[in-house]
């Protein structure tokens, strides 16, 4: 199911109903379920699923568990998608940009000695 929220950013809902259409006996546990719900925001997902709409499948030793507000994970955020080739640039750079920080702190404590 986090799977189906990352890669096609579904609502954990979703990818819960489509998982039990594809095969009937899926019954995530209610810690499982929270996390879910939790791990939306950070997703970006803005459509949130309600952390309550459990399953009733707490398993044999779990304690209680907590109720979680429906904003438990803060505020939507947008999440940019990007290639490999963009990450390794944006790590190139940020390396050059270190490298020439610390260069200036070398020469800065060259001119002071």
């Amino acid at each position: 199911m986090m799977y189906l929220m990352r890669s096609r950013l579904w609502s954990a809902q979703k990818a819960r109903d489509h998982c039990i259409a594809a095969r009937s006996l899926v019954c995530p546990n209610d810690g499982f379920w929270r996390v879910l719900c939790a791990l939306e925001g950070p997703l970006g997902i803005l459509n949130r699923s309600d952390p309550e709409a459990t399953m009733g499948f707490a398993g044999a030793d779990a304690p209680p568990a907590a109720k979680l507000d429906k904003q438990a994970a803060g505020l939507p955020i947008t999440v940019k998608m990007i290639t490999a080739a963009e990450l390794k640039k944006q790590q190139q750079q940020q390396d050059e940009a270190a490298k020439a920080a610390a260069a200036a702190a070398e020469e800065e404590r060259r001119r002071q000695a």
